[in-house]
C-alpha cells in the first residue's frame, strides 16, 4: 500500500518548504570490489517491471527508497559528512556516492518528524551517468528488470520492454523516457542520440517504505467533503475559486468525487492508495485520453481513499490536458491577450515572465502567504491564453509543517513530463 508520504513537490507553484531542499556542493560515491571475470548477472524476476523502483549494480539489487546503511553495506562509499544533520520531513540533494569509480548523485531523505543525521536516513533518488566515472575505472554494470543493460539496451529494447512511457523527450544532446507511478516515483532512462544506448537512469521514490499504517480506512467521505456544494454560477471574484472546467463547474478545492460524478476516472497506478488525516497526497484523473494530475487533502479525521479527498489544483491548457476552461471575468483558455487584459481590469496582479517558454503569468493571489492563486499564462507568440490555473487549500493550512512543497514539485515534473 502506498504510504501517504511526509515528502511530497514543488516546482510550478513555487509554494512552501514542508520538505525543505537544502543546498549543498555534491560529492562522490564508491562500492565493493569485483572480480575481474565479468559476470552478466541473473536479473530476478520484479514485480510490475519498473513500478518497484529496483535494479541490480555489480549483481546486487538495489531498491529505492534505501537505507544509508544498507547502501554503505552493499559497497557503496559516501563521500559527505553522514553526520550532517537534514530537517524533518526533509531531503538534501546532491548527496555523492562512489562504487568503483562510478559516481552516483543522490538525494538522502529523511521521511521523520526529528533532525535525523544523513547515516539514519534514506536515499530517496539516486542517478546513474556513465560519463561520471573515474579516470581509469571500468564501467559498471547496471541492469534494470526485463533485462535492460546500461551502455547496451537501445531505446527500441526499452520501449519493448515497458511500453509507452509516460513522456518522451528528443532532442540534440539526448532522447529520453520518463516513467512514472504516481507523483513520487519514477524512472527517467537517457540515451546518446548517435547510439540510441542506455548511457544515463535517474530513479525516485519518495514513498516512506517504514510507515506501516494499519488504521482502518474508511470508505465514507467527511463532513466537509459530504457539505460541498456545486456551484450555480462562476463567481466574478476571482478569491472564490469557481472555474468551469470541461464544462462542469467547480469551486476548488472540490471533491474527487466531484470530478467522477461528470465522468473522470482516477488512475489507481498513478494515485495514492489512501491519505491520512490531514494530509497531501497525489492524484491523477483522466477523461477521454486527458490526464489531469492533482494534489488532493483529505480534510477529515480518519485515513480514507482519494475518492473522499479534495483536488486543490485544477489546471488547463492548450498544449497537454486540452480541457475547456472559464473562469471569472469571463476569461478563458484560448482568450486574446488584449480580450484578457481588458477583462482583468483593475485586479490587482503581480506579472512573472518566462522567456525560455516565451510566456508570461498573472498571478492574482488570494491569501498573505501566496499559496491560494489563480494564474493566467499567456502565450506571446500566440497571444492567446495558453494556460488557467487555480489553487486553493482549505483554511488554516501554512506553508510550514505540512506535506505540500515536495507534492508540488512532482506535480509541475508531471505536467512539464520531466
Amino acid at each position: 500500500m502506498k504510504s501517504c508520504r511526509y515528502l511530497l513537490l514543488m516546482l510550478l507553484l513555487v509554494m512552501m518548504t514542508g520538505c525543505k531542499k537544502q543546498e549543498e556542493e555534491t560529492v562522490p560515491l564508491v562500492s565493493e570490489m569485483v572480480t575481474d571475470e565479468e559476470v552478466k548477472p541473473e536479473v530476478p524476476v520484479m514485480k510490475d517491471a519498473l513500478k518497484d523502483i529496483g535494479f541490480l549494480v555489480q549483481g546486487q539489487e538495489i531498491k529505492l527508497p534505501l537505507k544509508y546503511q544498507e547502501a554503505i553495506a552493499a559497497g557503496w562509499i559516501f563521500k559527505g559528512n553522514e553526520e550532517d544533520m537534514i530537517d524533518a520531513r526533509s531531503y538534501r540533494e546532491n548527496q555523492e556516492f562512489e562504487l568503483e569509480g562510478q559516481v552516483i548523485i543522490t538525494q538522502m531523505t529523511n521521511f521523520l518528524t526529528e533532525q535525523m543525521s544523513i547515516k539514519e536516513c534514506f536515499v530517496g533518488a539516486a542517478v546513474i551517468d556513465m560519463a561520471q566515472i573515474a579516470e581509469g575505472s571500468e564501467t559498471i554494470s547496471v541492469t534494470l528488470p526485463e533485462g535492460i543493460s546500461m551502455l547496451e539496451s537501445t531505446i527500441v529494447q526499452v520501449e519493448e520492454a515497458y511500453g509507452d512511457p509516460t513522456d518522451r523527450y528528443e532532442g540534440e544532446d539526448k532522447l529520453m523516457l520518463t516513467y512514472e507511478f504516481g507523483l513520487n516515483k519514477r524512472v527517467i532512462l537517457v540515451f546518446a542520440p548517435k547510439t540510441e544506448k542506455l548511457n544515463r537512469i535517474e530513479f525516485y521514490n519518495l514513498e516512506n517504505p517504514e510507515e506501516e499504517n494499519e488504521e482502518k480506512v474508511s470508505k465514507e467521505p467527511s463532513e466537509a467533503i459530504r457539505e460541498y456544494q456545486e456551484p450555480e454560477v462562476i463567481a466574478e471574484d476571482f478569491g472564490v475559486c469557481t472555474i468551469s472546467y470541461d464544462q462542469a463547474l467547480y469551486r476548488v478545492p472540490a471533491p474527487v468525487k466531484a470530478f467522477t460524478d461528470k465522468g473522470w476516472a482516477v488512475l489507481k497506478e498513478q494515485s495514492d492508495e489512501v491519505i491520512k488525516p490531514g494530509e497531501f497526497g497525489s492524484a491523477a484523473l483522466s477523461k477521454d485520453g486527458r490526464n489531469l494530475y492533482t494534489i488532493v487533502y483529505n480534510p477529515g479525521e480518519e485515513v480514507t481513499v482519494v475518492d473522499n479527498c479534495f483536488v486543490t489544483i485544477l489546471y488547463a491548457d492548450l498544449a497537454v490536458t486540452k480541457v475547456p476552461a472559464k473562469i471569472a471575468k469571463g476569461i478563458t483558455l484560448g482568450m486574446s491577450r488584449e480580450d484578457c487584459l481588458t477583462a482583468l481590469g483593475d485586479a490587482e496582479y503581480e506579472e512573472q515572465t518566462d522567456e525560455k517558454l516565451n510566456t508570461v503569468t498573472y498571478y492574482i493571489y488570494h491569501d498573505e502567504e501566496k499559496m491560494c492563486y489563480t494564474s493566467i499564462t499567456i502565450d506571446n507568440a500566440l497571444q492567446l491564453v495558453s494556460g488557467i490555473k487555480v489553487v486553493n487549500y482549505p483554511e488554516g493550512i501554512s506553508k510550514e509543517g505540512n506535506s505540500i512543497s515536495e507534492a508540488a514539485k512532482n506535480l509541475e515534473m508531471a505536467m512539464k513530463g520531466m
